[in-house]
This record gives structure tokens, C-alpha cells and sequence, in this order.
């Protein structure tokens, strides 16, 4: 019984994990827009039997992977245009 609990669990995170990287493929640079309806499926089965706190964090999971991935390009955003050191840029990021 504990490994099936267990191998549930990894599956929840791993279409949360799914989730946000679908939603990275989905905008510029790549814009395979229907990755949207993916991700949207993924997030959707991580959470289906979830209770409110895991499902809130299965969510977050997902839009941590998507912020991280997509938003890349914010770091050198902030060294350009608002003018600071690489280091704290990273840090704010």
C-alpha cells in the first residue's frame, strides 16, 4: 500500500512539473500555442483527487516551474535597463 501512495504522489508532481514546462513550450520564443491545452490537462489531473493544501501546492509547483523557465530573460532585464549588478538582479529574480 505505502508504494502505490508513494508512486501517486510522484505523479501529481510530475504532471505539476509537466504542467509548468508545457506552459513555458506554449510562449515566445517557441509558441506552440496548444501546449496550453496541455498544460491546462496536467494541472488539471495533478490536482483531481488533491485536497486543498497540496492541490494549492501542486499550483504553485507549477507556476514556480513556468516562472522560472519562461522568465529567464527578466535578469538581464534588470542589469540593462535598471541598471543592476548582474549578483542582486539574480537575487530579485
Amino acid at each position: 500500500m505505502k508504494g502505490l501512495l508513494a508512486s501517486l504522489a510522484r505523479k501529481d508532481v510530475l504532471c505539476a512539473l509537466g504542467s509548468g514546462g508545457a506552459l513555458v513550450l506554449s510562449s515566445p520564443p517557441m509558441q506552440l500555442v496548444p501546449m496550453v491545452f496541455v498544460s491546462a490537462w496536467l494541472l488539471c489531473e495533478s490536482v483531481r483527487d488533491a485536497r486543498t493544501g497540496r492541490a494549492f501546492f501542486l499550483g504553485w509547483l507549477a507556476a514556480f516551474v513556468a516562472q522560472c523557465a519562461g522568465f529567464f530573460w527578466t535578469i538581464e532585464l534588470l542589469v540593462r535597463f535598471a541598471h543592476l549588478p548582474a549578483v542582486f538582479a539574480f537575487a530579485l529574480y
